[in-house]
């Protein structure tokens, strides 16, 4: 049995902070299932799906410290905003436990974002039409008994810090980060060399072999 978690995409004429490289835009609403221009921010919290890719093929490149820096000051403020609780638009969560960092979970983010940058798109499948869930087992992290899996991707923002903020002002994407169920994440950044190349992605999960837990 799994159990994944729900569906949560930012309706059309929602607004969301825009990062301050580009005050021309302030007013234009995030559309994201519409083509939109490759400056403008944009936000997508998903349900995870189900197809079939083969990660253990690709020969992802050495991440750099700068890199590195990033994610983990997404880590940590992300951490920081599941012990304050929060409310996700007019729910209130708790505060929650952090999450621990998963290595292959990191591996299925880092991917994935740098799957967006290069190949210039920007959604939870790819164009080969992977989903999330198949990355997450391709990278090695086994989904079985009852579990729970979620995922976040922003771009175009300054940093791991304005990109989170913005993430938890966005109520589908504050529930992913507040979900209780949740026990481990993986978070990958990649830089494509420009303002608009900045993507993150962050990769949620709980599996429980007993069966006994999932998301309600």
């Amino acid at each position: 049995m799994n159990e994944t978690a729900p569906t949560h995409r930012l309706p059309p004429g929602s607004n969301a902070p825009s990062p301050p490289l580009l005050p021309l835009l302030p007013l234009l609403p995030l559309l994201p299932l519409l083509p939109l221009p490759p400056l403008l921010p944009l936000l997508l919290a998903a349900q995870l799906s189900a197809c079939t890719c083969d990660l253990e093929t690709i020969e992802l490149t050495d991440w750099t410290a700068a890199w590195q820096l990033e994610e983990e000051v997404m880590l940590e403020q992300l951490n920081k905003d599941r012990a304050a609780g929060a409310m996700c638009d007019d729910e209130h969560f708790p505060a929650a436990p952090p999450l621990t960092l998963n290595h292959n979970l990191r591996r299925a983010a880092r991917y994935h974002s740098q799957q967006m940058a290069e190949r210039d798109f920007f959604d939870h499948d790819d164009p080969d039409d992977c989903g999330p869930s198949d990355r997450i087992e391709a990278a090695g992290y086994v989904l079985s008994g009852t579990y729970s899996t979620g995922e976040n991707i922003v771009m175009g923002y300054a940093d791991s810090k304005v990109a989170q903020q913005v993430l938890l002002d966005s109520p589908g994407h504050c529930r992913n980060i507040m979900n209780l169920t949740f026990t481990e994440v993986g978070i990958g950044f990649f830089d494509d060399n420009g303002f608009d190349g900045k993507h993150w992605t962050q990769v949620f999960a709980h599996r429980d072999s007993a069966g006994s837990s999932g998301l309600k």
